[in-house]
Formats: C-alpha cells, structure tokens, sequence
C-alpha cells in the first residue's frame, strides 16, 4: 500500500507527453451494469477508405514493478475477488479501482490495439501503442442492447451500429478460419440484505456481450502472434 502511494492524477499527468494521444476520440466502455472497475475500452474512427477500430486496454504495467512489493503480493493473491459484501483487489485499492481503472472523464494510460478494417472487416494494418485515452461514455450492456434496437443519428449510435455489423463479419471470419465456438451458460445470485442468496439467474448472451468479445478476441490474437513472434 505504501508503494502505491506515489502514484496519482498528477503522475498520470507527467507520463502524458511520452504517449499518443487519444483524448480526442470518441473512447467508451461496455460493462455489466454493477462492474467495479473498466480495464478495457473501444473506440471507432472513420476515413475514406479504411475504418479503424481501437482497442484501449488499461496500462497497469506502468504501475507495477517487476519484482515490487506490488508485484509479489498481486502474484500471491493471483486475481481480484468480487463478492456481494465486498471485493477483494490484486492491486491496492487506489489503483484497483481509480488510476489503473478507465473511469469516465479522467486522463487514463493505456495500451491501445488499433486495427484499419475495410469494409468488408479485412485487416489492412494493425499496430499497438501507449496511449492516453479519456472514456467519454461509460455504457453497460444494457443500454447498447437498447442503442441497437432504437438507432439514432449521434455519433455514439453510429459508433455502436458500425460496431455491431463488424463483429458478425470478424465472427464469420473467425469461425470460417477454424475457430471453436463454446458456448457457456453464465450464472449470478440474487441476495437479500444478509448477503443470503435467494434466487439464481441464469444470463443469456446478448448481442452486446458477442460485440465486446470479438473486440477482445482480436486483440488476444494480435498479442499472441506478436508475443510468439519475439
């Protein structure tokens, strides 16, 4: 905890001109309703030619030392925990859930995974770079659930409508190339204000949720072969 202390609004600030700069563009993140903290962000760009999809993943590499008291502990406790009650971070709160976490409307580091797409969704380029970025709407599933079904002329809408027809192409492309399709029964409780369970709730997979995935789908497999290439 003490180690984390250093870092605040103020460090984020002073690392700014060492990175792209992504504030100008239209960043937002697609989460449950309830999430605690955002860890990743989409953004969508528009040209004559080619479309460019960005993928901002929070850079909590700036944060952690390797081989810090902060690196130990988070290899000890290996994951963050959410329970009704209470969650339990791998990271010190602060970062946790504040700097590490793309909060709306706050300078935030990132690691930016953009992707130029033509418009039939091939990749004509694709590179990574250390981005700021400024989440400039927090969107859960939700609410883009109901975007589609009642488009409109803003640019969020057109943002989410060319982000839902690029997801069915990447998916046609993906299964057509060999990949597996697993579908998973997701499972939440239901609690009365003991934090006794009372009702079990299975969710369905919606379009939003197939939308965000192939996003992060993507951006694994260009770290993978980027990675496995070094």
């Amino acid at each position: 905890i003490d180690e984390s202390f250093k870092f605040n609004q103020e460090s984020i600030e002073k690392e700014i001109r060492n990175r792209y700069d992504y504030q100008h563009i239209n960043v937002f993140t697609i989460d449950p309703e309830n999430a605690k903290d955002f860890d990743d962000a989409l953004s969508i760009e528009y040209g004559d030619k080619y479309n460019t999809l960005g993928i901002h993943i929070a850079d909590v590499s700036h944060f952690i030392y390797s081989d810090s008291d902060m690196d130990r502990e988070a290899m000890g406790r290996g994951n963050s925990y959410y329970f009704p009650e209470k969650s339990y971070h791998m990271l010190p709160n602060d970062l946790a859930t504040k700097f590490c976490s793309l909060v709306p409307g706050e300078k935030r580091l990132a690691v930016s995974i953009c992707f130029k797409l033509t418009e039939s969704g091939d990749i004509v380029n694709e590179y990574a770079t250390q981005s700021v970025i400024k989440n400039k709407n927090r969107l859960s599933y939700d609410e883009v659930n109901e975007m589609l079904g009642s488009p409109n002329n803003s640019k969020l809408h057109r943002d989410i409508s060319f982000l839902y027809d690029l997801h069915k192409k990447l998916r046609k492309k993906r299964l057509e190339n060999g990949a597996l399709n697993i579908l998973n029964t997701e499972i939440s409780f239901e609690y009365d204000a003991k934090g006794v369970p009372i009702k079990i709730i299975e969710k369905k997979q919606s379009e939003s949720h197939s939308m965000v995935e192939e996003c992060m789908l993507l951006a694994n497999k260009y770290v993978a072969e980027l990675l496995g290439s070094k």
